[in-house]
């Protein structure tokens, strides 16, 4: 082979690879790769189109891990999924358009001021309103004085952006004390109940062992995780459509575990019918 053959031969295989290279390295039109962390932590990304977005996640990180999609825009996507190892998952997420709220503005017109010889109205402070937290009778005559906090936001004050849909949606930490003797399991409930089609459950984990008195992340060893009015299950981010909600955190202690005949609130707080030893509450705030 003469040396003007070798040079042609060695321009075309450079060639092959800059397309190939080219050809592999560009990524397919609403592909995302989802790298979740191994702590299960949510983590958002953002969608570079509306509509089908298929996302995978390596099996290099197996366990269960929540993936969740925003976009301005369109409604927030969350889904948990369970990644085994050497195993690729696919996740199928459809964003939705959200419809923007539009606020109808009034012209302005001109009053007159009047002198009032009256005396001005005193201004009253507003508190949190009180929320009924189903199932609290306790089995006892006497109810432990159990309470419920958070380093997040305090009782009935605005909750931050970073827990909510516009931040990155990590789970409000909470804790409690005063936990009454006998207590052998923990549920937590977190719903919106000023949602527009009723109350919205975005989180409820039962089973929780008695040693637990905080909960920082969307999985606590030992327990089981319910389902979201979302679709999903697993921690669901406030989102409120419009407006201010509320957002409020139910804790029950009961005197057994439980088995609930599905995975919703609802069916998780008929399991614990007769089971209540102390009930404890807190709320918070979330501006669209």
């Amino acid at each position: 082979m003469d040396k003007g053959t070798v040079v042609l031969l060695a321009a075309v295989v450079i060639a092959i690879t800059l397309v190939c290279t080219a050809v592999f390295a560009a990524e397919p039109p609403g592909k995302v790769l989802v790298t979740s962390k191994p702590d299960n932590a949510s983590v958002f990304l953002d969608a570079k189109e509306m509509g089908f977005t298929p996302l995978t996640i390596p099996g290099v990180l197996p366990g269960k891990h929540t993936v969740a999609l925003k976009k301005d825009g369109y409604k927030p996507f969350q889904k948990s999924v369970t990644v085994k190892a050497n195993k690729t998952t696919t996740v199928n997420a459809v964003l939705q358009k959200a419809t923007p709220t539009r606020t109808p503005t009034r012209k302005a017109t001109a009053t007159p001021t009047k002198t009032s010889t009256k005396t001005p109205a005193v201004t009253k402070t507003m508190t949190p309103t009180p929320v009924k937290t189903p199932g609290a009778t306790p089995t006892t005559a006497t109810a432990a004085k159990m309470t419920l906090s958070s380093s997040a936001f305090s009782n009935g004050g605005p909750i931050p952006d970073q827990y909510g849909c516009r931040g990155f949606g990590s789970v409000i930490p909470v804790s409690w004390q005063g936990v009454p003797a006998g207590t052998k399991s923990f549920v937590l409930i977190l719903d919106d109940p000023d949602a527009p089609g009723g109350t919205f459950t975005h989180w409820s984990l039962y089973n929780i062992p008695p040693s637990v008195t905080s909960v920082t992340s969307n999985l606590v060893s030992g327990a089981s995780s319910g389902s979201n009015s979302g679709g999903g299950s697993g921690y669901y981010p406030p989102c409120p459509p419009s407006g201010a909600h509320r957002y409020v955190y139910h804790l029950y202690a009961l005197d057994s575990t439980i088995m609930p005949s599905g995975p919703d609130a609802g069916s998780i707080r008929n399991a614990m019918t007769g089971h209540t030893l102390a009930t404890a509450t807190i709320q918070g705030t979330y501006q669209a």
